[in-house]
């Protein structure tokens, strides 16, 4: 998850150097995999007796992630240039992060509620 922080500050400062770029973002390619298994994995241990459903599920939202960076990062692009969309990533990359420390969050209370019932 580390890499959706780094990639865009690597793909910000190696911008005008082509080859590095070209290598940042095949790192990027080599990193999402790991990162989309994980996601779906993720997304099926919150619901484990329909596995089906959660997995259709993470690939639903997988690609409304998609979707939605597309649509913000091209938004960015169009009203404030090029070199802000790799900042629209880390934004989302943070999001991410805050989004999984609250999960954990709440079932660490839904696992204590658990043990006072």
């Amino acid at each position: 998850m580390s890499g959706t922080l780094l990639i865009p500050f690597a793909l910000q400062y190696s911008a005008g150097n082509t080859g590095m770029t070209i290598l940042v973002v095949a790192v990027w390619g080599f990193l999402y995999a790991p990162c989309f298994l994980n996601a779906s994995a993720y997304m099926i241990s919150a619901a484990p007796h329909a596995l089906e459903f959660a997995n259709s599920l993470a690939t639903s939202f997988g690609n409304l992630g998609v979707s939605v960076g597309t649509i913000v990062s091209g938004w960015v692009i169009a009203t404030s240039g090029i070199a802000m969309s790799p900042w629209v990533g880390m934004s989302f990359g943070l999001l991410s992060l805050i989004m999984i420390g609250l999960r954990s969050l709440i079932e660490s209370w839904q696992q204590r509620v658990k043990c006072y019932s």
